[in-house]
């Protein structure tokens, strides 16, 4: 992403790519990810979880671990947001 918000981009290199070559083929496209999941799946609360399962997806294809359900971790969370800053 580029521009205006390009230091707010928390996706990792490549999952645009790799959305386009799951959905289409090929990854030469003026379609981004959300556009392309949501061809896809277009209720938008399903495609929510879906964008959740590619990215997991991808994450694995290069080794990574898949990220946590919020209920796995909520306790290590709470005690991260309620930490005594010094």
């Amino acid at each position: 992403m580029t521009g205006l918000y390009s230091e707010r981009e928390i996706l990792p290199d490549g999952f645009q790519d790799y959305t386009a070559m799951k959905y289409l083929g090929y990854t030469k496209t003026a379609m981004g990810w959300s556009s392309l999941i949501l061809e896809k799946e277009p209720d938008e609360k399903k495609a929510f979880d879906v964008f959740w399962e590619l990215l997991d997806e991808y994450l694995v294809h290069f080794g990574y671990e898949p990220i946590p359900l919020y209920e796995d971790t909520k306790d290590e969370w709470e005690k991260w947001r309620t930490r005594k800053k010094t």
